[in-house]
Protein backbone atom coordinates (compact mmCIF):
# COMPACT_ATOMS: atom_id res chain seq x y z
CA UNK A 1 0.00 0.00 0.00
CA UNK A 2 1.25 3.42 -0.77
CA UNK A 3 2.22 5.52 3.10
CA UNK A 4 1.91 9.01 1.51
CA UNK A 5 -2.15 9.65 1.11
CA UNK A 6 -1.09 11.81 -1.85
CA UNK A 7 2.15 10.72 -4.29
CA UNK A 8 2.97 12.08 -7.18
CA UNK A 9 6.33 11.30 -8.60
CA UNK A 10 8.08 10.70 -11.89
CA UNK A 11 11.61 9.40 -11.78
CA UNK A 12 14.03 8.91 -15.10
CA UNK A 13 16.70 6.43 -14.29
CA UNK A 14 20.07 5.93 -15.58
CA UNK A 15 20.48 2.11 -15.43
CA UNK A 16 22.95 -0.21 -16.51
CA UNK A 17 22.53 -4.26 -17.35
CA UNK A 18 23.96 -6.82 -19.57
CA UNK A 19 22.15 -8.33 -22.77
CA UNK A 20 23.11 -10.83 -24.49
CA UNK A 21 23.90 -10.62 -28.24
CA UNK A 22 23.76 -14.30 -30.38
CA UNK A 23 25.49 -14.30 -33.48
CA UNK A 24 25.30 -16.99 -35.87
CA UNK A 25 27.55 -18.00 -38.76
CA UNK A 26 27.89 -21.08 -41.53
CA UNK A 27 31.64 -22.34 -42.34
CA UNK A 28 32.26 -24.88 -45.08
CA UNK A 29 35.38 -27.19 -44.34
CA UNK A 30 35.70 -27.98 -47.80
CA UNK A 31 33.88 -27.92 -51.26
CA UNK A 32 31.11 -30.68 -51.18
CA UNK A 33 31.00 -31.13 -47.42
CA UNK A 34 27.84 -29.61 -45.27
CA UNK A 35 28.22 -26.16 -43.91
CA UNK A 36 28.51 -25.96 -40.21
CA UNK A 37 26.37 -23.89 -38.36
CA UNK A 38 27.97 -22.17 -35.10
CA UNK A 39 26.14 -19.76 -32.72
CA UNK A 40 27.86 -17.26 -30.51
CA UNK A 41 26.31 -15.27 -27.24
CA UNK A 42 28.68 -12.14 -26.03
CA UNK A 43 27.35 -10.46 -23.12
CA UNK A 44 27.43 -6.81 -23.29
CA UNK A 45 27.15 -4.10 -20.56
CA UNK A 46 24.44 -1.24 -21.87
CA UNK A 47 23.60 2.04 -20.00
CA UNK A 48 20.38 3.41 -20.35
CA UNK A 49 17.23 5.35 -19.33
CA UNK A 50 13.85 3.98 -17.26
CA UNK A 51 11.07 5.89 -16.16
CA UNK A 52 9.22 5.54 -13.10
CA UNK A 53 5.65 7.05 -12.94
CA UNK A 54 3.13 7.36 -9.70
CA UNK A 55 0.28 8.83 -9.17
CA UNK A 56 -3.33 9.02 -8.91
CA UNK A 57 -3.92 7.37 -12.14
CA UNK A 58 -1.01 5.21 -12.71
CA UNK A 59 1.72 3.28 -10.96
CA UNK A 60 4.18 2.03 -14.03
CA UNK A 61 7.77 1.34 -14.85
CA UNK A 62 8.44 1.76 -18.23
CA UNK A 63 11.96 -0.28 -18.75
CA UNK A 64 14.68 0.18 -21.15
CA UNK A 65 14.37 -0.08 -25.10
CA UNK A 66 16.78 -3.43 -25.33
CA UNK A 67 14.56 -5.28 -22.53
CA UNK A 68 11.04 -4.41 -24.10
CA UNK A 69 9.91 -6.41 -27.11
CA UNK A 70 9.55 -4.73 -30.86
CA UNK A 71 6.71 -2.28 -31.00
CA UNK A 72 6.26 -2.39 -27.78
CA UNK A 73 6.78 0.93 -25.58
CA UNK A 74 8.15 -0.95 -21.91
CA UNK A 75 5.55 0.13 -20.03
CA UNK A 76 4.68 -2.10 -16.97
CA UNK A 77 2.42 -1.85 -14.61
CA UNK A 78 3.61 -1.59 -10.47
CA UNK A 79 1.33 -3.81 -8.04
CA UNK A 80 2.36 -4.42 -4.46
CA UNK A 81 3.35 -0.62 -4.06
CA UNK A 82 4.95 0.11 -0.44
CA UNK A 83 6.03 3.44 -0.39
CA UNK A 84 7.90 4.02 2.70
CA UNK A 85 10.20 7.14 4.01
CA UNK A 86 13.62 4.78 3.24
CA UNK A 87 12.39 2.84 0.18
CA UNK A 88 9.96 2.18 -2.78
CA UNK A 89 8.96 -1.40 -3.52
CA UNK A 90 6.81 -2.87 -6.04
CA UNK A 91 6.41 -5.67 -8.62
CA UNK A 92 6.02 -6.02 -12.28
CA UNK A 93 5.35 -8.33 -14.70
CA UNK A 94 8.46 -8.58 -16.94
CA UNK A 95 7.03 -10.83 -19.33
CA UNK A 96 3.79 -12.98 -19.00
CA UNK A 97 5.47 -15.39 -17.19
CA UNK A 98 8.36 -13.23 -15.90
CA UNK A 99 7.72 -11.42 -12.37
CA UNK A 100 10.03 -8.69 -11.30
CA UNK A 101 10.76 -6.60 -8.79
CA UNK A 102 12.18 -2.87 -8.47
CA UNK A 103 13.60 -1.49 -4.54
CA UNK A 104 14.29 2.76 -4.93
CA UNK A 105 15.75 4.25 -2.09
CA UNK A 106 14.17 7.63 -1.61
CA UNK A 107 17.54 8.72 0.29
CA UNK A 108 19.87 7.84 -2.16
CA UNK A 109 18.23 7.62 -5.40
CA UNK A 110 19.70 3.91 -6.16
CA UNK A 111 17.72 1.56 -7.77
CA UNK A 112 17.78 -1.67 -8.10
CA UNK A 113 15.01 -4.56 -10.51
CA UNK A 114 15.28 -7.92 -10.68
CA UNK A 115 13.50 -10.69 -12.99
CA UNK A 116 13.62 -14.07 -14.09
CA UNK A 117 12.25 -17.55 -13.89
CA UNK A 118 13.54 -21.12 -13.73
CA UNK A 119 13.14 -21.11 -17.85
CA UNK A 120 14.07 -17.40 -18.30
CA UNK A 121 17.13 -16.98 -16.12
CA UNK A 122 17.60 -14.49 -13.48
CA UNK A 123 18.45 -10.79 -14.70
CA UNK A 124 19.16 -7.60 -12.73
CA UNK A 125 19.50 -3.84 -13.23
CA UNK A 126 21.04 -1.15 -11.07
CA UNK A 127 21.34 2.35 -11.48
CA UNK A 128 20.10 6.28 -10.05
CA UNK A 129 17.49 7.73 -10.40
CA UNK A 130 16.09 11.95 -10.13
CA UNK A 131 12.64 13.16 -10.08
CA UNK A 132 11.47 15.00 -13.55
CA UNK A 133 8.55 16.86 -14.21
CA UNK A 134 6.44 14.46 -16.63
CA UNK A 135 4.93 16.20 -19.71
CA UNK A 136 1.25 17.11 -19.03
CA UNK A 137 0.54 18.54 -22.27
CA UNK A 138 0.93 17.51 -26.01
CA UNK A 139 3.71 19.29 -28.00
CA UNK A 140 1.78 18.71 -31.34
Amino acid sequence: MIAEAVLSLSLVCDVTFTVTETTSSNTRLDYGSPSISTQTETPRRVTDRLFVELGANANRIRLPRQLSRPNEEGWRDLKDLDVADGAIDAKFTFYPTVGGAVTINRMTGEIRARWGNLLFGSNSLAGDCRPYEAPTTRMF
